[in-house]
């Protein structure tokens, strides 16, 4: 079993692969597509792990203890995850742990809040006060849903490189959803 951490408070996880996802990976041709931190979002093409088992959630898992062999992903896809938790804990236990779970050549997309984006929109008056603290510190409304860290897209290739990933790209940062701005990257092992 493995814990979920969040804030002072501890749960344990017994990591599952459910029934349906043998079928998305011979759909997928056998690839073993992730998408950590799916919550109630299904991404077409991955199979969704979360820590909470949820209707559309084929992974039940803490995604620092995930049931897949070193080498044996070909894609880790991660939207608004890497905000929950410490910027410490992301640079030098879960980037190195979600490489060394990829394929060589295995492909690391990261979709994350753009904090520089949404202090310029909000210096332009574009988002109000109580917005940005929410997209800052997270929704709060569940005991997963809080942010420990902020960053930026210069931040995250930063620490991309410095956990060894290479032909690191800058998709798109600033982008509008909502209210609020965010940032993605791709990054190849």
């Amino acid at each position: 079993a493995a814990a979920v951490v969040s804030g002072d408070t501890t749960a344990v996880v017994t990591p599952k692969i459910l029934p349906k996802a043998a079928e998305k990976i011979k759909a997928q041709g056998g690839k073993i597509r992730l998408n950590l931190g799916s919550g109630n979002l299904s991404v077409e093409g991955y199979l969704s792990v979360d820590a909470r088992e949820l209707s559309n959630v084929d992974v039940v898992a803490d995604i620092s203890k995930l049931p897949y062999e070193q080498g044996s992903v070909d894609e880790i896809f991660s939207a608004h995850l890497i905000e929950h938790f410490t910027r410490q804990r992301m640079e030098k236990e879960l980037l190195p742990y979600w490489k060394s779970l990829l394929k060589t050549g295995g492909v690391f997309r990261v979709i994350f809040p753009d904090l520089e984006a949404m202090l310029q929109a909000y210096e332009a008056g574009e988002m109000d006060f109580n917005l940005l603290a929410t997209l800052i510190m997270g929704g709060q409304d569940y005991q997963l849903d809080y942010h420990y860290a902020v960053y930026s897209p210069q931040l995250v290739v930063a620490m991309l490189q410095n956990a060894g990933f290479h032909d690191i790209q800058i998709v798109e940062q600033g982008r509008k959803n909502g209210g609020f701005r965010k940032a993605e990257i791709v990054a190849i092992k």
